[in-house]
């Protein structure tokens, strides 16, 4: 078992999200590699930031997202674990368009020392991008950038994963659920 789980998500949802990145792209920010650091190298982005108080934008993709959070709690820990949570999304979302030959370009997982209560992360690709997927290194799987397709996986050291750098745009809606 690898425990990331791959949902699909309606592409109208996926629509209303590329509308509003592409009404807001004057508040895109560079994407970051780690906290604090600017390194197209390792990540050549923009990304989007949305922070909780503005989440009824993006409201239907939440509605979606929770329900497949229940599934995958379901799937994965609540058949041996009876207490555990409560989790929930506690920082921002990220809209993150990555340009023709851009993206996270190296291996990276989702859990660090300041980030350490996140548990879980999800990822929505918003286009389908040939060549543009993600690849996760110890499970040894390479998921596709196909329109709608959710995955949930592990925030930890064990799921370390990288995006496959295509030659042209994707663009992705991500984010981590957290202990509250």
């Amino acid at each position: 078992m690898n425990f990331i789980e791959l949902y699909k998500f309606d592409e109208n949802i996926c629509d209303s999200i590329l509308n509003y990145y592409n009404s807001n792209k004057h508040l895109c920010v560079p994407g970051m590699f780690g906290d604090e650091e600017i390194n197209h190298k390792s990540k050549e982005s923009n990304d989007l930031p949305i922070k909780p108080e503005n989440f009824i934008v993006i409201e239907s993709y939440l509605v979606e997202l929770k329900k497949s959070l229940q599934k995958y709690i379901k799937t994965h820990i609540s058949k041996h674990l009876k207490h555990w949570g409560p989790i929930g999304i506690v920082e921002g979302i990220n809209i993150q368009y990555y340009p023709p030959n851009g993206g996270y370009k190296i291996y990276h997982t989702e859990r660090g020392p300041k980030t350490a209560n996140r548990e879980l992360v999800f990822m929505t690709y918003l286009t389908n991008t040939k060549n543009g997927g993600t690849h996760f290194v110890n499970q040894n799987k390479t998921f596709e950038c196909i329109k709608g397709d959710t995955l949930i996986w592990p925030a930890d050291f064990t799921h370390i994963h990288k995006g496959v750098i295509s030659n042209e745009e994707k663009i992705i809606i991500t984010g981590w659920f957290s202990f509250k």
